[in-house]
């Protein structure tokens, strides 16, 4: 976890969160309060409110624990820059928030110190936290996904302050009340220009994908918290977050009724049944991909997974913007390159060269394999198919 980390169960005064490093803190080591939440009314949860979501700031820099306002989520455990050194506290929020949710690189415009928070409790399969934090700029690229493990799906509730999920060439801007997942299993930034609060939920990507098909293509989709069933999921969530201690019994039932309001919102989203109907995002962003496969036909490592990990997206909505041109992407990076390898068959500047040196040119690197896919292309062999043509030119 690192130098600085410290769990803190909510001290009954400033003076018992001073800890030394490497204690580890028992319940009956410290006397925990349980804050009282008050949910708010649903008809406040507007955009527009001169009032936040939660009324809610995140906690000064080395305040005291008494001082801190109320909180959504009843938590298991804590963990705040409080108390740390200004220069030790970005440090220690790095570190904080790859153990508690996935590996990130967390980026802020400022130096000195720096206000944060994270608590968390856990339904059934489910991860709740809240995160309390100043401005910051978050990144998962391919390099963390390939050095980690995980495999989730999360899911941010908007609480204060406005914040940015981008995805797969989309982009969600939520305001308090609004909410979207987005799938560490895929490259995502997450943006917050202002101090802001979030619940953020993590699921299991095979669980989730059991009650959403296709779930990679809801992503980065911001649903609004303020009418129809994303008010729903909105308000049964934050609900849900003030009582954890209450459901030991129906935990799991919970979570079912939270995976089917997810779904109902998702599936009604305008957004996502843009995305279903061919939308013109798709079709632009399916040009660009043909021109770089037209321009990397020579590069024998063009393959589905290559263009995937060019663009940031995977292969499963790779795969999915190619049902626009009926044909999957492996089949139409090989019928390019046999097109280019035809074309030089026919051309007399290339009379001269082997057919092995041409099937290489265009990325492939094997010469049966080559002759045989060529075959079923143009129902010639390589040699033939030049001889009828070229050949019959020349002579």
């Amino acid at each position: 976890m690192g130098l600085y980390k410290r769990k803190l169960l909510e001290p009954a005064a400033p003076s018992e969160a001073k800890l030394r490093l490497g204690t580890v803190v028992r319940p009956a080591a410290i006397k925990a309060r349980r804050i009282p939440w008050h949910p708010r009314p649903a008809a406040e949860l507007t955009a527009s409110s001169p009032k936040p979501y939660i009324n809610r700031v995140p906690t000064p820099v080395c305040a005291a624990v008494d001082e801190m306002p109320t909180h959504l989520l009843h938590a298991d455990h804590s963990f705040t820059t409080a108390g740390l050194k200004p220069r030790d506290q970005f440090e220690y929020w790095r570190e904080l928030v790859c153990d508690e949710f996935v590996q990130l690189d967390c980026e802020r415009a400022d130096r000195g110190a720096f206000s944060g928070e994270i608590r968390s409790d856990k339904l059934d399969r489910i991860q709740l936290s809240e995160v309390s934090s100043d401005p910051q700029h978050v990144v998962r690229s391919n390099r963390q996904i390939s050095r980690s493990s995980e495999r989730e799906f999360l899911l941010s509730l908007q609480i204060s302050s406005t914040g940015v999920v981008r995805q797969g060439g989309r982009e969600a801007v939520l305001q308090p009340g609004d909410f979207a997942i987005y799938d560490s299993a895929r490259p995502y930034t997450l943006d917050f220009h202002q101090p802001f609060q979030q619940l953020v939920l993590q699921i299991p990507h095979e669980v989730l994908s059991n009650y959403l098909k296709s779930a990679e293509d809801c992503t980065a989709i911001a649903i609004s918290g303020q009418s129809g069933a994303g008010s729903l999921v909105s308000q049964f969530l934050s609900s849900v977050a003030g009582r954890t201690r209450e459901l030991d019994q129906v935990r799991p039932q919970i979570e079912d009724n939270i995976f089917s309001l997810l779904c109902m919102s998702l599936g009604s989203a305008k957004e996502l049944q843009a995305v279903d109907s061919r939308s013109s995002v798709m079709v632009a962003q399916l040009e660009k991909i043909k021109v770089f496969i037209e321009n990397n036909l020579h590069d024998e490592r063009l393959s589905p997974q290559f263009v995937a990990d060019a663009f940031n997206i995977s292969k499963r909505y790779l795969h999915k913007l190619f049902e626009l041109e009926e044909m999957p992407v492996a089949r139409f990076i090989l019928q390019r390159r046999l097109e280019q390898c035809r074309q030089h068959l026919l051309d007399p500047r290339f009379a001269g060269q082997r057919i092995e040196q041409i099937a290489f040119r265009w990325g492939f690197n094997s010469s049966p394999h080559f002759s045989k896919v060529f075959k079923q292309f143009t129902g010639l062999s390589p040699r033939a198919y030049r001889n009828r043509h070229f050949g019959k030119a020349t002579h």
